[in-house]
């Protein structure tokens, strides 16, 4: 008992590796932009990620359960590769990409409801919020499949599965800042950062979903129905691997320089207020109280 305990004592702190990188980067980061963030507006993200990620696990789990029902009496290439393309390919790509972009958007309301007023959003710390929330969500998930592991295969397996995974964390985090740019973008033309565009997600959908996809062949090995080549279906995940620590690195290291400050597309939208009700609205004479939408969230 003792030793599981310590097992998943170990397993826990190496799940938190990631979370200790990117503590150590926003604290000595020399982004203005991130240093100006709030620690507890950002601390709120992390956790909502990490403890809100039982709902996107349910949705997952549900649509697994139809799938399986749907093909459990179907063998063959064909009906294989359409069962782990919908458990594995649509399931985690769309499900996990909506996800962590309303969990960004989430962090941006709460931003915005927080008494007094605070500063406008900048597009550095919107990316900000997207890589913290994803990895929120990254080292829950992590735990979770680590945990399942340990009861299935033992300390060995389980410690295999969470190395691992910690060194595959930039996915999560990078795929999160490009929906979090996204958002950005979209709030720069009066957009709602909760108002999904397929246009601006698909990519992470793909990128996500292609991973998971090739990653769970690959793991099926050669079998009476897969052909011997699907082990080298292995290669895409690492190439992606690569290019997403890639893509991470530069989005963080990108922040150095001020970026563009976003506007409230719900503060624009409000009509003006005057001290005196009666005043008419006068476009060039108008009350020293009207509220700038520069100055407020």
């Amino acid at each position: 008992m003792s030793g599981s305990i310590i097992a998943g004592l170990l397993i826990a702190v190496i799940s938190f590796v990631p979370t200790a990188i990117i503590a150590f980067w926003a604290r000595n980061t020399s982004s203005a932009d991130v240093r100006q963030m709030d620690s507890l507006t950002l601390q709120i993200a992390y956790w909502r990620g990490f403890l809100l990620v039982i709902g996107a696990f349910v949705v997952e789990l549900v649509i697994s359960l139809i799938v399986s029902l749907a093909f459990s009496d179907v063998s063959g290439l064909t009906s294989k590769l359409i069962f782990t393309f919908l458990t594995m390919f649509i399931t985690p790509g769309v499900v996990e990409e909506l996800y962590k972009w309303w969990l960004t958007s989430f962090a941006i309301k709460y931003h915005r409801s927080l008494q007094p007023p605070q500063p406008l959003l900048t597009h550095h710390q919107i990316v900000t919020f997207g890589v913290v929330s994803a990895l929120g969500f990254a080292t829950c998930e992590d735990m979770i499949y680590a945990a399942a592991s340990l009861f299935s295969g033992g300390f060995g397996l389980a410690l295999f599965t969470i190395v691992i995974r910690v060194v595959l964390f930039p996915l999560h985090l990078s795929l999160g800042a490009r929906s979090a740019k996204e958002i950005a973008k979209l709030q720069m033309h009066g957009g709602s950062p909760f108002a999904v565009r397929f246009s601006r997600i698909w990519p992470q959908m793909v990128i996500h979903g292609t991973f998971d996809f090739c990653l769970t062949l690959a793991s099926f090995g050669q079998s009476d129905v897969l052909p011997s080549q699907v082990e080298y279906l292995l290669v895409i995940p690492m190439l992606i691997s690569i290019a997403a620590a890639v893509y991470l690195w530069r989005t963080l290291a990108g922040m150095r320089a001020p970026s563009q400050t976003v506007p409230n597309p719900e503060l624009l939208m409000q009509p003006p207020r005057y001290a005196n009700a009666s005043q008419p609205a006068n476009v060039s004479n108008a009350p020293a109280d009207v509220p700038d939408a520069a100055a407020h969230v």
